[in-house]
């Protein structure tokens, strides 16, 4: 059977990290803490021993 790959190469152009991915980018560090926000970090209290 004969093989056409010209659509393929077209989506590859198309896709998903082509751009900037203003959104994408950050999404999976957002991900990892849980989709946190408005909270500011806890000090850190140094232990006495």
């Amino acid at each position: 059977m004969r093989n056409f790959n010209w659509g393929q190469k077209a989506k590859g152009r198309r896709t998903v990290g082509t751009g900037r991915m203003r959104y994408m980018k950050t999404l999976t560090r957002r991900f990892k803490n849980g989709f946190r926000e408005g909270t500011q970090a806890k000090k850190m209290i140094p232990s006495k021993e």
